[in-house]
């Protein structure tokens, strides 16, 4: 059964946080599938700090009761099960300046905007860099054939703080929570491990009757 359907839009909109593993895992097998099913991509910057913490009212994932002990257990299990190297980072990270600098590079680059991110997601989760501080941003960004001098100005500039901002905010209006998450069709699915839910609607474009199963 169809519902929601976005009006023959057929962009996949993916969300995400580069502080979050499960955005990692998600950023690395997106592509794939949307290449599958023929549908353009469109990755957007979020910010779990906002989303969760600040609208929602609730701890970080790691910072909560029990919660976050299980989750230093699943992400390496789950990286294993899917086949991505992972290492697990020695700091956390502010998502403000990644974030930015993903926007600048989408706002004057966008073709490159996709495989930045994913150089920023495997510095933090394979190699353990801080790509939290400017000045690593800068080096990586040089890595992908950019000018790091200039991201790294960029990241403090009115313009690009009001883009993250303006893309956090839009990410709200469209009921976004947490990263990562999808939206297709009008649909939204969150997580990472809902990755099938989403070729389950890129595949036949409706929600099975309750109690029929649909392959």
């Amino acid at each position: 059964m169809r519902s929601d359907a976005g009006g023959g839009d057929p962009v996949i909109d993916f969300y995400f946080d580069f502080f979050s593993p499960y955005g990692y895992f998600a950023a690395m097998q997106i592509e794939r599938l949307a290449e599958r099913y023929q549908r353009p991509l469109e990755w957007h910057a979020m910010l779990l700090g906002i989303s969760v913490v600040k609208v929602m009212g609730l701890k970080p994932l790691l910072e909560t009761p029990l919660k976050g002990e299980y989750i230093l257990h699943d992400v390496p299990r789950l990286a294993a099960l899917y086949g991505i190297p992972f290492r697990m980072p020695s700091r956390r990270i502010d998502s403000l300046p990644p974030a930015r600098a993903f926007c600048w590079v989408k706002q004057h680059w966008p073709g490159q905007a996709a495989a930045f991110a994913k150089h920023l997601y495997c510095a933090y989760f394979q190699e353990d860099r801080d790509i939290g501080n400017p000045a690593v941003l800068a080096e990586l960004a040089g890595e992908q054939g950019l000018e790091g001098r200039e991201l790294r100005a960029a990241i403090d500039s009115q313009t690009i703080k009001q883009a993250l901002r303006d893309s956090v905010s839009a990410a709200l209006e469209r009921g976004v929570f947490g990263a990562p998450s999808f939206v297709v069709d009008g649909q939204l699915i969150w997580g990472s491990d809902r990755l099938w839910m989403l070729e389950h609607w890129l595949a036949h474009g409706a929600w099975p009757e309750p109690g029929v199963r649909q392959d």
